[in-house]
């Protein structure tokens, strides 16, 4: 597996993004989480996946849908809901092209605002085959800075 594939799956935000959505949750109103961020992901020296520092920029709209695009793995979908107050779970899903196969991955998170415009949280990235078994898995934290228009 390249770099570039375990480095995709550190999507993470949130892979702002870990640890605990539940598969029965649904997206809700997530209100002050919805807008564009910018996540710095940082994940566990130990991990076995040889994963380094990444930056996403990550889009939640009102009512929880997810889209979060790395640079070098490209974009993953999926859903945040609110678990308490400005406490949040997120999850999302994509592909990684890796040769003659695709390899899938799957980042669950959960983070907390600070403010309206900063938040911190831990993720875990889980890479699997094309038959959905786990290749490599690491864990790590987050920290989202909110993206603001400027007028030109």
């Amino acid at each position: 597996m390249t770099r570039k594939m375990i480095r995709i799956a550190a999507v993470a935000v949130f892979g702002f993004l870990a640890a605990g959505a539940s598969a029965n949750a649904s997206a809700g109103w997530v209100g002050p989480l919805s807008g564009t961020w910018e996540i710095h992901g940082t994940p566990d020296p130990a991990n076995v996946c040889g994963v380094s520092e990444f930056t996403n920029l990550t889009s939640v709209t009102r009512d929880g849908k997810f889209v979060n695009v790395d640079p070098d793995v490209g974009t993953g979908v999926g859903e945040a809901y609110r678990t308490g107050r400005w406490r949040y779970a997120v999850g999302f899903f994509g592909f990684i092209p890796a040769g003659d196969v695709t390899l899938r991955y799957e980042v669950q998170g959960s983070l907390r605002l600070l403010d309206r415009s900063h938040f911190i949280g831990q993720f875990r990235t889980t890479i699997y085959d094309p038959a959905w078994n786990p290749v490599c898995e690491y864990e790590g934290t987050i920290e989202g800075f909110r993206q603001v228009p400027i007028p030109y």
